[in-house]
């Protein structure tokens, strides 16, 4: 599998001491690097007691066309999120869009992406567009 593939699809578990492992996407970019450092220059978390990423085989892929996937737990305990440069989770938009709304729900072996159209899709690609770098979910209002 080529590296931008494993990029988009890679998937990782946080075992949390109050709350069930939850699904976070793109942390092996993020995490990777800062474990080679040896020891971090702040003190162990008091909620994270250890992070185990998936094997590559088990990982599942969806909305494989696009990128820049920030993402938000709802009040409803659905994973919001926008995706930029793609057509979204099947069945996909029919237009490729520089920023597209979605709703994920269920667990990393059994979840439904389903898109969310909105005024607010931004048209273009790459450069070309507007796109989403942070998404919030306050009291269920995103």
């Amino acid at each position: 599998m080529p590296a931008a593939d494993r990029f988009h699809c890679s998937l990782a578990h946080l075992q949390l001491t109050r709350q069930p492992p939850i699904l976070v996407p793109a942390l092996i970019l993020v995490a990777t690097p800062l474990l080679a450092q040896g020891a971090p220059p702040y003190p162990p978390s008091p909620v994270i007691r250890s992070i185990t990423f998936a094997p590559a085989e088990s990982i599942r892929c969806a909305a494989q066309d696009g990128d820049n996937f920030p993402v938000t737990w709802g009040a409803d305990d659905a994973i919001y999120t926008t995706w930029g440069d793609g057509t979204g989770f099947e069945p996909k938009v029919p237009v490729k869009l520089s920023m597209g709304y979605a709703r994920v729900t269920g667990g990393p072996h059994d979840f439904v992406g389903e898109n969310i159209r909105s005024p607010n899709e931004q048209m273009g690609s790459g450069r070309s567009g507007k796109k989403g770098w942070g998404l919030l979910s306050i009291d269920g209002t995103l």
